[in-house]
């Protein structure tokens, strides 16, 4: 289990506590440390204690090549940006079925919902 599952779970406990979730069934994971070549994303079901997914998953292309390394809450950066969101409502876009993202983290992720940062299939 990658390290960074432990500092997720940690993240979702408080925003638990802090009431901008209620007890999440999963839990998705993305470690940024990582390049994009290798599965870097995780869906866990917290009550089963599962994987469910272990998959790949791209960054902002202004966040960097194969690794990004460049981080951001601005609208027109295109780039990711780091902390913990909560997913909104579905809807069929240009990519497929797509969750919207609702930061959690004012300073760092904010602007999600402004910047249109969203979760979808290649």
């Amino acid at each position: 289990m990658p390290k960074v599952f432990s500092l997720a779970l940690h993240a979702a406990a408080t925003a638990v506590a802090r009431r901008d979730v209620t007890s999440p069934a999963t839990l998705t994971v993305i470690d940024f440390s990582r390049p994009s070549t290798t599965r870097r994303l995780w869906v866990y079901d917290l009550r089963s204690h599962e994987l469910v997914l272990e998959d790949l998953v791209s960054h902002g292309r202004g966040s960097g090549r194969t690794l990004p390394t460049m981080f951001s809450n601005d609208p027109g950066s295109n780039q990711s940006s780091l902390g913990v969101f909560r997913t909104a409502d579905a809807y069929v876009g240009k990519n497929g079925y797509s969750l919207r993202l609702d930061g959690l983290e004012p300073a760092i992720n904010g602007r999600a919902r402004e910047r249109a940062i969203v979760m979808h299939g290649a």
